[in-house]
C-alpha cells in the first residue's frame, strides 16, 4: 500500500481515502516523524501492526525487568563468590582485586548485551511470522534499548560493592524495585483522566 504524505503547518495528523483505488493520503503536521506517521496510519487503518507494536511494547518491558534482575544477580554472586571465601586462593597469588572485578563485570556487561539483542531478534521472528510489517533492524534497536537501564544497575552494585560490600545485594536489587514501582505508578498516570471538578456550577 502507498502512502501519500504531505507536510503542513497543522497541530493534528489527518488521513483520507480516495476512491476508486483506495489511495490513501495523510497530511501530518511538520513536528511528526515518519515513525509517529506510519504507526498513526497503521492505527485508524486498523492493520494488526498497530496490535503487535502494543504487544511488543509490554514484551520489551517485561524482558527489560528480566535482564535487570539478572544484571542484579550477577552483583549478588561477585558479593557471595568474596564473602564465601572462594577468592582467597585466588588473590594470595597475583592477581589483583580489581582486576577480578572488572573481568567479572566484563562477563555480566556481555551477557547483559546478548539478552538485549536476543530479546530483539527473538521479537522480530515472532512478529515476522504473524506478518506484523516490522523490520529487523527496528526490533534490534528495540531489544538493545533495554540495555542502558541494566548497565546502570550494574554499574551502582559495582559502586556499592566497592563502597559497602556487605549491603551491595540489597543495594542492587532496591534500585530494580524502586524502577518498577515507577514505572507502574507513571504509567497508571498516564492513563488515568484527570478527575472532574466536582464544584457545581455558578448560577446567574
Amino acid at each position: 500500500m502507498v502512502v501519500d504524505v504531505v507536510r503542513k503547518n497543522i497541530k493534528n495528523l489527518h488521513l483520507a481515502v480516495y476512491p476508486p483505488n483506495g489511495r490513501v493520503r495523510v497530511a501530518a503536521p511538520l513536528r511528526v516523524n515518519d515513525e509517529a506517521v506510519r504507526l498513526a496510519v497503521i492505527t485508524r487503518l486498523g492493520a494488526t501492526g498497530a496490535g503487535a507494536v502494543v504487544y511488543l511494547g509490554y514484551v520489551f518491558l517485561v524482558a527489560a525487568g528480566l535482564v535487570a534482575v539478572a544484571a542484579a544477580g550477577q552483583v549478588a554472586a561477585i558479593r557471595n563468590e568474596e564473602a564465601a571465601g572462594h577468592l582467597d586462593n585466588l588473590l594470595v597469588r597475583p592477581v589483583l582485586r580489581w582486576r577480578w572485578l572488572a573481568v567479572r563485570l566484563a562477563v555480566a556487561l556481555g551477557l547483559v548485551a546478548a539478552a538485549s539483542l536476543g530479546t530483539g531478534v527473538a521479537a522480530w521472528v515472532g512478529a515476522d511470522s504473524q506478518g506484523a510489517g516490522l523490520g529487523l533492524g527496528q526490533l534490534t534497536r528495540a531489544g538493545l534499548n533495554i540495555a542502558p537501564p541494566s548497565v546502570f544497575i550494574l554499574g551502582v552494585g559495582a559502586l556499592a560493592f566497592g563502597l559497602w560490600p556487605r549491603r551491595a545485594i540489597a543495594v542492587t536489587y532496591g534500585l530494580v524495585v524502586w524502577s518498577f514501582v515507577v514505572e507502574v505508578f507513571a504509567s497508571v498516570s498516564e492513563r488515568t483522566p484527570p478527575p472532574r471538578s466536582s464544584t457545581p456550577p455558578a448560577r446567574r
